[in-house]
């Protein structure tokens, strides 16, 4: 908050602060909120000096470098499921359910989770039955199984921009409340499809919209395309980078 970036001036130049909840006054010269939201220009009015630089919204998502490898072409029917790292809610498991009750051989997944997550034992089980599905543990090449997707499976919050900028189209539950602002707006504009909150959703329901959507081509182009105009290629991390050196610099005031 304010009281402690004013303590750091002392020890600094320039203060830049990452932020998503526009609740508390800031004193910094620069500041990042990743979130897209239809009022993002206005939230942070009477929270920030007037001489601070703003980069609001997801074409400055701080991701990772695996992000920005070259594009491969999806591959058919191949989905992609991950829940987060914790999946509280065992989404994971209603998922391969779901996958259990298409019963489709042309269907192949890759499904992630996290190393704590407390269903892994289960989830394992239910993989070991399906020979066209590979589990991730806790793995670090994240851009590489979303670019092989044709569609994805999963929950809000920062996979959001992950998926933007490798364009993948995203079947999205929300698993908390302060995703749905965000994942509904995402909707709004195309870019991903919000089936609703994780307490609303079954494996019957996930069978029926997975199938729906491989069914429609035209249609998960058409997502994918929004998707990629929300975060560009060349946008996200280099963009944040390049303001921070402008702004060491002296290059912005």
């Amino acid at each position: 908050g304010q009281h402690y970036c004013s303590k750091l001036r002392q020890y600094c130049q320039h203060i830049m602060v990452i932020d998503d909840l526009a609740n508390r006054q800031h004193d910094c010269d620069l500041l990042l909120d990743q979130n897209l939201l239809p009022d993002a220009g206005q939230r942070y009015n009477k929270l920030i000096p007037k001489h601070c630089i703003t980069l609001f919204g997801p074409r400055f998502a701080l991701l990772r470098d695996e992000f920005y490898q070259v594009k491969r072409p999806a591959h058919p029917n191949h989905i992609l499921i991950g829940f987060g790292g914790s999946d509280e809610q065992n989404l994971t498991a209603m998922a391969i359910k779901a996958l259990q009750q298409l019963k489709l051989t042309a269907i192949t997944a890759d499904i992630v989770i996290g190393a704590n997550n407390p269903w892994r034992a289960e989830v394992e089980e239910l993989v070991a039955s399906l020979p066209n599905v590979r589990l991730h543990v806790q793995c670090n090449y994240m851009a590489t199984l979303m670019y092989r997707a044709r569609l994805m499976l999963g929950a809000g919050g920062a996979s959001h921009w992950e998926r933007c900028i490798c364009a993948l189209p995203g079947l999205v539950v929300t698993v908390a409340e302060n995703q749905q602002a965000t994942t509904a707006y995402l909707d709004h504009l195309g870019a991903c499809v919000w089936l609703g909150q994780a307490a609303e959703m079954s494996a019957e329901r996930f069978a029926e919209q997975l199938c729906y959507y491989l069914s429609q081509p035209a249609l998960l182009d058409k997502i994918s395309q929004s998707a990629a105009g929300i975060v560009p290629a060349d946008a996200g991390t280099p963009l944040v980078a390049e303001q921070i050196f402008a702004l060491v610099r002296g290059l912005n005031g």
